[in-house]
């Protein structure tokens, strides 16, 4: 599959979430916001972002406008704590406008840190990473979320040049992430955190091996399994990191894939007190699936927890948004 070229950059494009005059906001409560911007650099480290009514924005050399953007909330959630802010980086660039709705699957197969979507009925399509945090996330924002929304578009810039050159699989020693080439940091400890911390007390079962973890949990009464795998995987643009598939038991048949990846993407934009959104959903080997890669430069110790515990509250919350499933744990 090939992404046509760029046309002529016009500015970034604006959804409704991000006009001047709504919510959204420089002055990020909880995300550093201001810090991540001055961190991303264009040629001869030259700042990339500029201060905007809706955050920060900017143009890569490639074409692509690029938009980090907040907006304060004040959401009391049950038995969690209050929501007060979302945080997006959107990547938008001409050639994936032309894309038909059958190709923005298979493209999301290649995710990395975000996922293609139409954030607006009759907008355009954007690579967009998305975080939602809460009273007293200050530590997570700084140590795990900064790096993956300031490298998010890096990732989704790559895989779009990549893929509208035809490229097939990139050497890791050209990747623009660090220690590409090199084996996994995915440790033992960090597996074995995750699993008899955040899967088991939750009702969540599985194994480790020397590639990963794998557990599964009951999604109906009346059968099917969740099933979840954190992994050692090679990406064929980014090189090596780490691979999170969650499986969930909803049927694939005939056309309907596109449909149901583009609804459940949809609600993923819809709903900020879901995990973070460093990935997408996709047809799966035999059901939806949602994956996510870090690239080895961004797996910080303790990934393992941190992808197993998105997992467990993304499945929870698609069951209580479809109105089915087994009692949530």
């Amino acid at each position: 599959m090939a992404i046509p070229p760029s046309r002529p950059p016009h500015g970034p494009h604006l959804t409704t979430w991000g006009k001047a005059g709504t919510d959204s906001r420089s002055d990020a409560r909880i995300f550093p916001l201001a810090e991540v911007a001055r961190r991303i650099h264009g040629p001869g480290r030259s700042p990339l972002l500029q201060q905007s009514p809706f955050g920060f924005s900017g143009t890569l050399a490639s074409g692509a406008s690029v938009i980090l953007e907040a907006r304060p909330l004040d959401r009391l959630l049950p038995h969690r704590r209050r929501l007060v802010e979302e945080v997006r980086v959107r990547y938008r660039f001409s050639g994936l406008q032309r894309l038909s709705a059958w190709e923005v699957p298979d493209i999301n197969q290649l995710s990395c840190l975000g996922g293609l979507v139409r954030v607006e009925e009759g907008e355009g399509l954007e690579f967009v990473a998305k975080v939602g945090l809460f009273e007293g996330d200050e530590a997570s924002a700084r140590r795990v979320y900064a790096p993956l929304m300031a490298r998010s578009m890096v990732a989704a810039d790559w895989i779009v040049r990549c893929l509208a050159e035809g490229i097939r699989w990139v050497d890791p020693a050209r990747s623009p992430f660090r220690h590409a080439h090199e084996p996994s940091p995915l440790l033992e400890r960090d597996l074995r955190s995750a699993q008899e911390w955040i899967l088991e007390p939750r009702g969540w079962f599985g194994v480790r091996d020397s590639w990963g973890l794998t557990a599964e949990y009951p999604w109906d009464p009346r059968g099917g399994t969740c099933l979840l795998w954190v992994r050692q995987d090679t990406h064929p643009f980014l090189g090596n990191g780490v691979l999170a598939t969650l499986e969930v038991p909803l049927p694939l048949a005939g056309e309907e894939p596109t449909a149901l990846m583009e609804e459940l993407n949809g609600w993923e934009m819809e709903t900020p007190e879901l995990p973070p959104y460093f990935g997408a959903w996709m047809p799966g080997r035999q059901a939806p699936s949602f994956g996510t890669f870090i690239p080895n430069e961004l797996c910080v110790t303790g990934i393992a927890q941190h992808l197993s515990a998105w997992a467990v509250v993304r499945a929870r919350e698609l069951r209580l948004w479809m109105g089915t499933g087994a009692p949530v744990h």
